[in-house]
């Protein structure tokens, strides 16, 4: 039964990812974002979940929210170099100005998970 339910556990994780990266290349990221979420609710340390939401984060311009999660994907992967790349976006931003306006939708090859 213990097999049943991991089989179970890694097919709902692998469609909410799906729904995830569809919902961000829809350009719906509030959506991407409450997925994200629902995620880490029960997967508290998924990097690329963490990524994921802080790019939705990052185009909703709700910075200090995209800077906690690259920041909490930096804590579990120290060398993970989207978070790394995006911290530093984010600081750039954040001495610039205001902030530049973002496109509503994604590429798909922004969503490229780091092995």
């Amino acid at each position: 039964m213990e097999i049943a339910q991991g089989e179970l556990e890694t097919r709902v994780k692998r469609e909410k990812i799906s729904l995830a990266v569809a919902l961000a290349l829809s350009g719906k990221w509030e959506e991407a974002s409450a997925v994200n979420e629902e995620l880490l609710s029960f997967f508290p340390n998924e990097v690329e979940t963490l990524n994921r939401l802080g790019k939705a984060y990052l185009e909703m311009a709700r910075y200090p929210k995209a800077r906690e999660a690259f920041g909490r994907a930096l804590s579990v992967s120290p060398h993970n170099t989207i978070a790394k790349k995006n911290l530093e976006r984010l600081a750039h931003l954040h001495g610039e100005g205001p902030a530049p306006t973002y496109s509503r939708k994604a590429t798909p090859d922004l969503f490229i998970e780091e092995s």
